[in-house]
């Protein structure tokens, strides 16, 4: 983990040089669907890598809801068509799942720290598109603590047994996790600068793994976050 911490550190130095740098600040969110995991039985395992199963799950019957972020940073281009860019972001994220009667909520506060690399497919003096890909790490602070009492309002009488079961599952889960989340995420998108002031992206997040150091960091519950996005940033 200091390994990732320290080349994560380096490279947003060498993402920061004023190659061409302009600083940008701006607007993104979209769709987000979660499959929650649970990992209760690797709780020594500082870092845990999410199923690919899960990542599929996402947008299925699993939790879904939207995220929205005001993000700042700076974008260096080499030359033309090969650039490097630094992101921060400040949101909030809000994600829901019905077990039959009982809504089960989950509202975030997140921040989130990416290295992008931008190219250029196609240039002009007005316009131009291409693609960008990269990685960073999100954190989520959940606002409330979920315990298995809020299980009260699910009415056991009148659902199905697996239908408790998977209630039983996230709300023991959910009690056994820190407030605090820390996620490893890529995302990879299409990119185009309009009249060299007006960005706009569409981009998808895709989870990598979680960062454990329960009771601090993580615990029981972890979650599988799959975003589609739409972003705004005006470039200075």
């Amino acid at each position: 983990m200091r390994k990732f911490y320290h080349a994560f550190i380096l490279l947003a130095c060498i993402f920061a040089l004023p190659m061409q740098a302009r600083f940008y600040l701006g607007v993104e969110g979209g769709y987000t669907g979660s499959n929650p995991y649970y990992d209760l039985g690797n709780s020594d395992a500082i870092f845990i890598t999410i199923p690919t199963s899960h990542i599929s799950g996402a947008f299925g019957k699993s939790f879904n809801g939207f995220n929205a972020s005001f993000n700042l940073g700076t974008e260096n281009f080499f030359n033309d068509y090969v650039g490097t860019r630094l992101d921060f972001s400040v949101g909030y994220t809000f994600l829901s799942k019905k077990f039959d009667n009982l809504k089960a909520q989950m509202n975030f506060i997140t921040s989130g720290l990416y290295l992008d690399l931008l190219t250029n497919l196609y240039k002009t003096e007005f316009f131009e598109i291409g693609l960008f890909g990269g990685a960073g790490l999100d954190i989520f602070y959940n606002t409330k603590q979920l315990t298995e009492d809020d299980m009260e309002g699910l009415d056991s009488d009148a659902i199905s047994e697996q239908t408790i079961l998977d209630a039983q599952q996230f709300y023991s889960n959910a009690a056994l996790t820190s407030r605090i989340l820390a996620n490893v995420a890529g995302r990879v998108g299409i990119t185009t600068l309009i009249a060299k002031n007006h960005r706009i992206e569409i981009l998808a997040k895709l989870p990598i793994g979680s960062i454990n150091t329960f009771p601090f960091i993580g615990g029981g519950l972890n979650l599988a976050n799959l975003s589609l996005n739409l972003g705004y940033r005006f470039v200075f």
